[in-house]
């Protein structure tokens, strides 16, 4: 790899992983909102969910489940696990509640983020392979990519049942998607045909 490819694959890293800072706290909400855990078994499982993408630290999982506790959205109790003391978290009403709201807040992020995408790079007929390779690889998950090498097989089922449901939402998704660009389009072609007479 060439100095100019390492310098610029540092930098993204370096934005990517404040991307990802700013949705920590969501994803420990979410996980708690599944069930109460400590915070070693929260990063494990932000990083499964994730597909092996997200993989918080845990000097930055701590301090926020901290401020999660100090604003009252999560809250733990003490709990002895293999002669150690533990805190279990959960989610509280409050916890829920906010939850609720940052997940349609996130929704309209990517709605935006994917209008500003799709207006700028501007998609027609004749758009190069290798773009519509890395949207796929976007959409399409295969999970046998991802399996560890010591993952029973009652994990790769588990993992495969998962992943079947979690497409099944995508696809539904997609369609409400793909619906809402074709109301959005015979919107402009009506509009434009309304401005032409």
């Amino acid at each position: 790899m060439n100095v100019h490819i390492k310098t610029i694959q540092n930098l993204a890293n370096i934005i990517e992983t404040g991307m990802k800072k700013g949705y920590t706290s969501v994803l420990i909400l979410l996980i708690l909102k599944k069930h109460p855990c400590h915070g070693y078994l929260i990063i494990k499982e932000i990083k499964k969910y994730t597909l092996g993408e997200w993989n918080p630290s845990s000097s930055t999982v701590y301090p926020l489940l901290e401020s999660l506790n100090n604003s009252e959205l999560v809250e733990y109790n003490q709990k002895i696990e293999s002669s150690k003391l533990k805190k279990i978290y959960k989610i509280t009403s409050k916890g829920r509640e906010i939850l609720k709201i940052l997940l349609q807040k996130h929704q309209k992020i990517i709605d935006s983020i994917n209008s500003m995408i799709f207006s700028t790079i501007g998609f027609s007929n004749d758009m190069d392979d290798q773009f519509l390779n890395e949207v796929e690889n976007l959409i399409v998950y295969n999970p046998i990519l991802k399996w560890a090498n010591d993952e029973s097989f009652e994990e790769r089922i588990k993992d495969l049942r998962f992943y079947e449901v979690l497409t099944q939402k995508g696809i539904k998704m997609l369609n409400k998607y793909q619906n809402y660009l074709r109301n959005l389009l015979k919107k402009i072609k009506k509009e434009t045909l309304g401005k032409k007479k």
